[in-house]
This record gives structure tokens, sequence and C-alpha cells, in this order.
């Protein structure tokens, strides 16, 4: 009987003392978590002091989020009232960044394209419109996806000479390419027109975009500012005064909030209005309409991210509401998808499609436009 007692007033003793070690290194831990955190706090503020400021936050967080050139106006060096801007005409210059070299070449009107030529019965004209992911960044002339299209048509005895002409331009969104149609459209006559829709950052622009009657693109201050109050909203109230939360949201946090935003149904009901709008104008001038929907690396790369942002949710949001309006859609997505094809197709940092990625887009789009 006094073993047995002693044994188990000896295991309450070890069942105490064990408590109280836990006890003292959850303390510890706890101390050595906050003294970190005020030191990272402490450190941000000295060193990103420009975010302790609410509005500058606020407007450096809405330019994350919207990563895109846009809605710059007449502040743009190539300020355009009826596009928003374009590139300078006539223009031959080289662009050169640690990971690609590549020139530059505008026509007469400004646009990285060839020169109109006389219309001919003989050849089918194709317009691209769009931003830089058709536009082509990194790749020389001879790869970007309008020429890739004109050689796989004459490789081809069976089908009609294509002449492509390639209005994309880096930054625009679906209003300004619908700004370049009305524009340009009667001049180009085209038998068919592809807009091309980058899911990573073409929504949140088309919300705030507007054409006046006027057919000036401008960018609406309402528009604008109820994103920026979406953004607020979304912000976890109690580390809105946080820097360290802060740097982490403009470093990489935005991602998500990005894809959010985009699929809240005002902002894509917007987006598909302008796809609309550009169908109607296609139409309009007899011609025939087709969008492609572009994704980020990371969607096409189908990883953590991909999954985390929702970027490519965001992507058949657009395309459900394409096919909804009777347009013919080619979501890339089912075509370029896998770390492999990620790696394969893409500027490893850039995240533009790089020369094989340009070879493949024009394949796809031949395939298409034969079926």
């Amino acid at each position: 009987m006094t073993n047995t007692n002693t044994r188990d007033s000896g295991s309450a003793r070890s069942n105490r003392s064990r408590s109280r070690t836990l006890s003292f290194y959850a303390v510890l831990f706890a101390l050595l978590t906050l003294v970190v955190v005020v030191a990272a706090e402490f450190g941000a503020r000295i060193m990103w002091p420009q975010i302790s400021d609410n509005d500058v936050y606020l407007q450096a967080l809405y330019g994350r989020v919207l990563n895109s050139d846009t809605g710059v106006g007449r502040n743009h060096p190539n300020f355009d009232p009826i596009l928003g801007f374009k590139h300078r005409p006539n223009v031959r210059r080289t662009i050169k960044t640690p990971e690609f070299e590549y020139e530059v070449l505008t026509n007469s009107l400004g646009f990285r394209t060839r020169e109109l030529s006389p219309l001919s019965n003989d050849v089918q004209r194709l317009v691209l419109l769009g931003d830089s992911m058709f536009e082509g960044v990194g790749t020389q002339e001879d790869d970007r996806v309008a020429n890739r299209l004109m050689k796989l048509s004459r490789s081809d005895a069976n089908s009609t000479p294509v002449e492509a002409y390639n209005f994309a331009v880096r930054g625009y969104d679906t209003a300004q390419a619908l700004a370049v149609l009305r524009r340009f459209g009667a001049a180009l006559r085209p038998d068919r027109v592809i807009l091309g829709f980058f899911v990573g950052n073409d929504f949140l622009s088309n919300y705030a975009a507007t054409i006046t009657p006027a057919g000036e693109y401008q960018f609406s201050n309402d528009r604008v500012d109820q994103m920026k109050s979406w953004l607020r909203e979304a912000h976890p109230g109690p580390l809105w005064h946080s820097r360290v939360y802060r740097t982490l949201n403009l470093r990489g946090l935005v991602v998500r909030t990005r894809y959010r935003l985009s699929l809240r149904p005002a902002v894509l009901n917007r987006s598909c209005g302008w796809i609309e709008a550009v169908a109607k104008e296609t139409r309009a001038l007899g011609a025939q309409f087709d969008i492609v929907i572009f994704y980020p690396k990371h969607a096409v790369a189908d990883g953590f991210l991909a999954r985390w942002s929702e970027s490519a949710v965001a992507g058949s949001g657009v395309a459900a509401c394409a096919r909804d309006l009777g347009l013919a859609v080619v979501d890339l997505i089912d075509e370029i998808s896998g770390a492999a094809d990620a790696k394969r197709y893409y500027w490893a940092v850039d995240g533009h499609l790089n020369a094989a990625g340009e070879r493949r887009l024009a394949e796809i789009l031949w395939e298409h436009i034969n079926n």
C-alpha cells in the first residue's frame, strides 16, 4: 500500500513538473513571438515610412491590384484622347532587359504592326486587339503571333492567305480595344477580329473604364473610389494599421485580393459588357468575332498560387460569360496548362509569352480559325 501511494505521489509531482515546464516554454514562445512582431513592426515603420499614411498606402495598393498602365490619363507621355494612349508612330527602338532583348517597330498609326495594304478579295484580313499578351513582349517581329499566323497561312495550301494586323497595345483593356475598333475599323475592314482578354489585369481596368459620348476613353473617378472602398473593406480590421501587414500585402498578398475583386458580379458583368460591345462593333463591320482568354503564368502552372489566388476561376467566369453571349471562345487554359507548359511558353521572370509561346498561340488560333 505504501509503495503504491509513493508511486502515485511521484507521478503527480512529475506531471506537475512537466506542466510547469510546458507552461514556461509556452510563455517564453509567446514573449519571443511578441518581441519579433514588435521588432518587425518597428523595422517596417523605419524602412517604409511612406505606407504609414493611409491615403498613400491605399493608392499604392490600388495600383498593385490594378496591375496595369491604364487610367493614367493626360499624364501619359503618349496620351491620346480617344484611346487613352498609344505608341509613337514610326518608331524603331531596342528594348533590353536581363532576360531578353527585342526590337520594337511601329507603323504610321502608332501600332506594332505592318502598314495597311490595299484590300484584296483573295486575302482574309485578321485584326488582333488586346494588351501586351497579344502585342508580344520580349519576342522579335518574326516570332510575334500576327506574323506567325501569316506564315502558317502561306504554308497551308488549302487555306485562304491571311493578312494579320496586330492592334494590341501593352496596358490596354477591353474598353480601349473597343475604342481602337471604332477609330480604325472602317479603314481596316477586317474579315475577322480576335480580342485578347488577360485575366491578370483586364477585369478591374474594365470596371473603371468608360467611353464618353464624345468617344474619349477615360477612367471613372466614382468607380475608382468604389474599388478603393472595396480594398479597404477587404483589409483585415485589426491589421489595418500594421506596417508589416501592409508591406506583405503590397508585395504578395494583393494577388488574391485582385482576383477576389475580379470575381465580384459587378466587376465580371462590366467586362462582359465591354466584350459584348466589341463583338457588336465587329459584326457591324461585317466581320467574325473571337475572344481569346489569356492567363498569367502562375495560373497555367496550376500550383499553390493558382489555387490560392483563384485566378483560373476568374478566367473561367469570363469564358462562361462570353459563351453565354454566343461568342466563339478560345480558352487558353484548355491548350496551355501545367508546370511544364508554364516553363516552356512563358518568360521565367517577365511572365509574358516567349517566342515558343507566341508560336504555340499562333498554332492554336490557326486551328481555331480553320475549324
